[in-house]
């Protein structure tokens, strides 16, 4: 369990933007980048096609950005989630952690690039190099923002080292993928590409953390909520509840 960190005083504090707006801009920044995806899905030009048969034929020969747009809007959503879990255990900011949150959103708005080059230059290696550094640089700078406030004691003191744990393990995962998948494109392009693939389930479908974002595993290996509950009052309410014992 962490301390929480002292409150900033004085004039100190105005000068420090809030957490509330750090998330306000990352979530206007997921929002533009998601949107702007839809761009690379393209549209027949006017007179060109002449019946259903041939719409359908033209849109079976666009299924591949089909498959980018798919692709990379979730790929969005999985670190759009990862910033919510790290940023919910967080408590408050300072100057240095916002500045790693603006760097991690600069790569965030570079995604849509990146996985557009990786889908017309399949072939080439360089570009689903590319693609593969640019996930490797976001986990690296959001395992950085939560590291940097586990240093700082900016993580909130109901926040368990289960729930700690859990955020870096999924945080390292998707690095270590890109690792390997960059590697495999000399020998085998397409198992590269599937590799990234496969990641996606991973990540889509809730696991432990997700399921759990309003309770940790406390290190005794019993559940506690997350946050809010610390007067006793409220405990007292829930007779089934006790946070630091164990159950009978």
């Amino acid at each position: 369990m962490w301390m929480d960190a002292p409150e900033p005083k004085g004039i100190s504090s105005l000068l420090v933007p809030g957490k509330a707006r750090s998330e306000t801009l990352t979530d206007g920044i997921f929002a533009i980048a998601m949107t702007l995806l839809i761009l690379n899905i393209n549209v027949p030009p006017a007179g060109q096609i002449a019946s259903a048969v041939d719409l359908v034929q033209w849109m079976r020969g666009e299924w591949h950005n089909y498959l980018t747009y798919f692709f990379a809007f979730v790929t969005l959503g999985i670190y759009w989630i990862q910033h919510h879990n790290v940023f919910h255990a967080i408590d408050r900011v300072d100057h240095a952690l916002i500045w790693m949150n603006v760097h991690f959103l600069l790569f965030i708005a570079f995604l849509p690039f990146s996985t557009r080059l990786a889908d017309l230059y399949y072939g080439n290696p360089v570009a689903i190099a590319v693609f593969g550094l640019n996930l490797i640089v976001l986990s690296a700078l959001l395992l950085a923002i939560w590291r940097y406030a586990e240093a700082r004691r900016f993580v909130h003191a109901d926040v368990s080292p289960a729930y700690a744990q859990l955020v870096r393990l999924r945080l390292l995962a998707i690095p270590i993928v890109a690792i390997l998948s960059m590697l495999l494109t000399i020998m085998w392009i397409p198992g590269s590409l599937l590799i990234y693939l496969l990641l996606l389930p991973f990540y889509a479908f809730p696991g432990r953390i997700d399921r759990k974002t309003e309770e940790v595993l406390s290190g005794d290996g019993q559940i506690r909520p997350f946050m809010g509950v610390r007067a006793p009052a409220v405990v007292e309410k829930m007779p089934s509840f006790k946070p630091f014992g164990k159950r009978t």
